[in-house]
C-alpha cells in the first residue's frame, strides 16, 4: 500500500470517525476504544473477495485483541446488520472466532468476545 495514501487514511478515518484503523495488504478494521466501559467497538471489518478464507481477518481480529490488552479492556464488541447479503457468513465467521451473540433486535446481531478482565 502507498504510504502517503495509508497516511491520509488514517487520517481521514481518525478526524473523520473518530476511529481508529488496522491496515493488512488485503483488508482492514476500523474500531474505537471506550475506557470507560472497557471496550473495543468494530465500526467496520473488510478483506478483498479473493483474498477470504486465507487467514485475514483472523489476522485483523488478532490485531484487535492486542490492542485491548494494551490498553486494559475487556471485551470486543461490534454488530451485523442482518440486511447485509453476507451476514450469515459474518456470524459464522464471527462465532469460530470465539464471538458470542450478546443481543439481537431491530434487524442487528451484536457480538461480543471477551478477552480478559470481567466478564458482566
Amino acid at each position: 500500500m502507498n504510504p502517503d495514501f495509508e497516511s491520509l487514511y488514517r487520517e481521514y478515518v481518525k478526524d473523520r470517525l473518530g476511529a481508529e484503523i488496522v491496515l493488512m495488504p488485503d483488508g482492514f478494521v476500523q474500531y474505537n476504544t471506550h475506557e470507560e466501559t472497557r471496550t473495543l467497538f468494530i465500526h467496520n471489518i473488510h478483506v478483498k473477495k479473493d483474498s477470504r478464507r486465507k487467514g485475514i481477518c483472523h489476522a485483523l481480529v488478532g490485531e484487535l485483541e492486542k490492542v485491548v490488552k494494551e490498553k486494559n479492556l475487556d471485551r470486543i464488541v461490534g454488530e451485523i446488520f442482518l440486511f447485509d447479503p453476507h451476514a450469515r457468513q459474518t456470524i459464522l465467521i464471527a462465532l469460530v472466532m470465539g464471538f458470542d451473540i450478546m443481543s439481537a433486535d431491530g434487524g442487528k446481531i451484536t457480538i461480543v468476545k471477551y478477552c480478559g478482565g470481567n466478564h458482566g
